[in-house]
């Protein structure tokens, strides 16, 4: 696997290029609308988006501008729950919390065994 630092807001320029030469390439973007000219630019070039995403009110509330850049860019975007165990009350409220906003069902991720 290679790393690449490439944090402009000329990714969906400078990544074609790059990713010629890897048959999967994952950029991962500031949280949110962190920088909102990368994530955009990353959005233009992406095939999906996977965005994970806490518990917290502040990941929803990033949640939602990042949804609406993918859509409006034609990408598909998937939420993946972290930090969030099933059958908890945080995994409740994160369901109250999307069933309010109207977000999309989130992909529960399990904890690895080891």
């Amino acid at each position: 696997m290679n790393v690449i630092g490439l944090p402009t807001s000329k990714l969906d320029r400078e990544l074609p290029a790059v990713a010629a030469a890897f048959d999967v390439v994952v950029v991962d973007c500031p949280p949110g609308a962190g920088d909102r000219a990368i994530t955009e630019a990353a959005l233009r070039v992406a095939t999906v988006a996977v965005i994970p995403m806490s518990h917290t009110m502040s990941d929803l509330d990033r949640l939602r501008w990042t949804l609406d850049v993918a859509a409006a860019q034609g990408c598909p975007a998937v939420v993946v729950m972290n930090r969030v165990r099933a059958g908890t009350r945080s995994a409740r409220e994160v369901e109250r919390r999307r069933q309010r906003r109207t977000l999309p069902n989130p992909r529960r991720t399990s904890r690895p065994t080891l």
